[in-house]
Protein backbone atom coordinates (compact mmCIF):
# COMPACT_ATOMS: atom_id res chain seq x y z
CA UNK A 1 0.00 0.00 0.00
CA UNK A 2 1.31 3.67 -0.95
CA UNK A 3 0.00 6.36 1.25
CA UNK A 4 0.14 9.33 -0.80
CA UNK A 5 -1.00 11.89 1.57
CA UNK A 6 -2.16 11.58 4.80
CA UNK A 7 -5.53 10.89 3.92
CA UNK A 8 -4.93 9.40 0.25
CA UNK A 9 -4.01 5.59 -0.16
CA UNK A 10 -3.34 3.40 -2.99
CA UNK A 11 -3.16 -0.26 -3.10
CA UNK A 12 -2.26 -3.13 -5.40
CA UNK A 13 -2.61 -6.72 -5.12
CA UNK A 14 -1.73 -10.03 -7.47
CA UNK A 15 -2.84 -13.06 -6.62
CA UNK A 16 -1.42 -16.24 -7.80
CA UNK A 17 0.91 -14.97 -10.64
CA UNK A 18 1.81 -17.98 -11.83
CA UNK A 19 -1.28 -19.17 -12.53
CA UNK A 20 -0.51 -22.90 -10.99
CA UNK A 21 -1.85 -25.76 -12.40
CA UNK A 22 -4.08 -28.07 -9.72
CA UNK A 23 -5.39 -30.88 -12.33
CA UNK A 24 -3.58 -34.31 -11.58
CA UNK A 25 -4.77 -35.43 -15.08
CA UNK A 26 -6.25 -32.32 -16.59
CA UNK A 27 -5.40 -29.04 -17.12
CA UNK A 28 -6.66 -27.03 -14.03
CA UNK A 29 -5.67 -23.19 -13.70
CA UNK A 30 -6.33 -21.01 -10.77
CA UNK A 31 -6.92 -17.83 -12.12
CA UNK A 32 -4.80 -14.62 -12.02
CA UNK A 33 -6.63 -12.10 -9.57
CA UNK A 34 -4.82 -8.31 -10.28
CA UNK A 35 -6.56 -5.32 -8.03
CA UNK A 36 -5.76 -2.13 -8.14
CA UNK A 37 -7.99 0.75 -5.81
CA UNK A 38 -7.55 3.66 -3.64
CA UNK A 39 -9.39 4.85 -0.41
CA UNK A 40 -9.52 8.55 0.66
CA UNK A 41 -10.59 9.54 4.46
CA UNK A 42 -12.56 13.05 3.95
CA UNK A 43 -13.06 12.26 8.21
CA UNK A 44 -16.35 12.16 8.10
CA UNK A 45 -16.73 9.42 6.04
CA UNK A 46 -13.88 7.77 3.65
CA UNK A 47 -14.63 6.80 0.30
CA UNK A 48 -12.90 3.94 -1.93
CA UNK A 49 -12.56 2.71 -5.22
CA UNK A 50 -10.90 -0.35 -7.16
CA UNK A 51 -10.52 -2.23 -10.16
CA UNK A 52 -10.31 -5.84 -10.31
CA UNK A 53 -9.16 -8.09 -13.66
CA UNK A 54 -9.70 -11.62 -13.03
CA UNK A 55 -7.81 -13.32 -15.77
CA UNK A 56 -8.96 -17.12 -16.51
CA UNK A 57 -8.84 -18.78 -19.92
CA UNK A 58 -10.27 -19.09 -21.86
CA UNK A 59 -12.80 -16.51 -20.94
CA UNK A 60 -11.62 -13.18 -21.64
CA UNK A 61 -10.22 -10.83 -18.45
CA UNK A 62 -12.91 -8.18 -17.19
CA UNK A 63 -13.01 -5.20 -15.10
CA UNK A 64 -15.23 -5.15 -12.37
CA UNK A 65 -15.19 -2.06 -10.19
CA UNK A 66 -16.10 -1.49 -6.50
CA UNK A 67 -17.54 1.86 -5.27
CA UNK A 68 -17.93 2.40 -1.39
CA UNK A 69 -18.32 4.66 1.40
CA UNK A 70 -17.62 3.94 4.95
CA UNK A 71 -19.26 6.42 7.54
CA UNK A 72 -18.32 5.68 11.10
CA UNK A 73 -21.32 6.90 13.56
CA UNK A 74 -20.09 6.13 16.65
CA UNK A 75 -16.95 5.01 18.02
CA UNK A 76 -17.88 1.31 17.73
CA UNK A 77 -19.55 1.52 14.76
CA UNK A 78 -19.56 1.68 10.85
CA UNK A 79 -22.05 1.75 8.24
CA UNK A 80 -21.06 0.60 4.94
CA UNK A 81 -22.50 1.43 1.57
CA UNK A 82 -20.98 0.41 -1.86
CA UNK A 83 -22.02 -0.96 -5.51
CA UNK A 84 -19.63 -2.84 -7.82
CA UNK A 85 -20.59 -4.32 -11.28
CA UNK A 86 -24.00 -5.14 -11.46
CA UNK A 87 -25.00 -5.15 -7.38
CA UNK A 88 -25.70 -2.94 -4.65
CA UNK A 89 -23.88 -3.68 -1.30
CA UNK A 90 -24.10 -3.19 2.60
CA UNK A 91 -23.25 -3.51 5.93
CA UNK A 92 -21.72 -2.21 9.11
CA UNK A 93 -19.17 -3.39 11.20
CA UNK A 94 -18.97 -3.39 15.25
CA UNK A 95 -16.06 -3.29 17.49
CA UNK A 96 -17.02 -5.06 20.75
CA UNK A 97 -13.62 -4.44 22.13
CA UNK A 98 -9.63 -3.40 21.20
CA UNK A 99 -9.07 -6.85 19.61
CA UNK A 100 -12.57 -8.39 18.61
CA UNK A 101 -15.06 -7.00 16.09
CA UNK A 102 -17.91 -8.23 14.12
CA UNK A 103 -18.74 -7.26 10.82
CA UNK A 104 -21.60 -8.23 8.13
CA UNK A 105 -21.93 -7.40 4.39
CA UNK A 106 -24.62 -8.02 1.98
CA UNK A 107 -25.42 -7.53 -2.03
CA UNK A 108 -28.01 -7.84 -3.85
CA UNK A 109 -27.92 -7.84 -7.78
CA UNK A 110 -29.57 -5.33 -9.50
CA UNK A 111 -31.72 -7.20 -11.05
CA UNK A 112 -32.65 -9.59 -8.45
CA UNK A 113 -36.23 -10.34 -7.87
CA UNK A 114 -37.78 -12.53 -4.61
CA UNK A 115 -36.23 -14.52 -2.16
CA UNK A 116 -32.86 -15.90 -2.23
CA UNK A 117 -31.47 -13.02 -4.48
CA UNK A 118 -28.96 -11.62 -2.19
CA UNK A 119 -25.53 -13.20 -0.92
CA UNK A 120 -25.12 -12.79 3.04
CA UNK A 121 -21.48 -12.61 4.68
CA UNK A 122 -20.93 -12.92 8.84
CA UNK A 123 -17.37 -12.26 10.30
CA UNK A 124 -15.73 -12.09 13.32
CA UNK A 125 -12.61 -11.23 13.50
CA UNK A 126 -9.90 -11.79 16.60
CA UNK A 127 -6.51 -9.80 16.59
CA UNK A 128 -3.98 -11.24 18.83
CA UNK A 129 0.13 -10.78 18.67
CA UNK A 130 0.06 -7.20 19.55
CA UNK A 131 0.91 -4.69 16.77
Amino acid sequence: MLLAARKLSFGLAVKNVNRPDLGISDKDRVARDIQAGARWDLGLAALSADVRFHQASPAPDAATWHFGVEIPLARMFTLRLGAQTGRVTGGFGLRLAEDFSVDYATQVHYQARGGGAGTHQFELGWRFGGG
